[in-house]
């Protein structure tokens, strides 16, 4: 699992480029929630406050020195994609980078109110529009961060339990 949100964990960074340029200013937020997911599992908390973000907000983890439960290298290519529960009034992007931080985009999800599960196998990441053509298909073997974008102009009220591999 990457993300122990019972265990309160930290690993998790939040970016919004246009309000980051003064902290302050800030609208996202991100805070465990040691109960409050489906099956009273933790949940990672993401909120604007109704707050609509210029640009787009993210959250994610970077897989960089995580390890298995009997403390193997983490290895995304021995899995067939990413599963994770959310709820939420808000559709988020799936995305995932390798680490020269090119951008693989994968599904666009409505979230609804109720806690529902999703995977997204590998096959539905493609190289974002942006990105330099010759940088190819993504290979999971290289994965290096997981990351859930909301677009600009949108409000981020979301929550997110049990991320992970299946």
């Amino acid at each position: 699992m990457l993300g122990n949100f019972s265990a309160g964990d930290t690993g998790w960074y939040k970016s919004d480029p246009i309000t980051n340029v003064d902290a302050a200013a800030d609208p996202l937020s991100i805070s465990v929630v040691a109960d409050g997911g489906p099956g009273g599992a933790g949940a990672l908390v993401v909120t604007t406050n109704g707050t609509p973000v210029a640009s787009y907000s993210n959250v994610g983890i970077s897989l960089t020195g995580l390890t298995t439960a009997d403390g193997g290298a983490l290895n995304p290519s021995a899995y067939n994609g990413i599963t994770f529960w959310a709820t939420g009034t808000t559709s988020i992007d799936v995305a995932v980078q390798n680490p020269a931080y090119i951008e693989y985009q994968g599904p666009t999800i409505q979230l609804t109110s109720t806690w529902t599960q999703y995977q997204v196998p590998w096959s539905a990441f493609v190289l974002g529009s942006w990105e330099p053509a010759d940088a190819g298909a993504l290979s999971p073997a290289t994965i290096a961060i997981v990351q859930f974008e909301v677009g600009g102009g949108l409000a981020s009220n979301y929550q997110l339990a049990d991320v992970g591999f299946y």
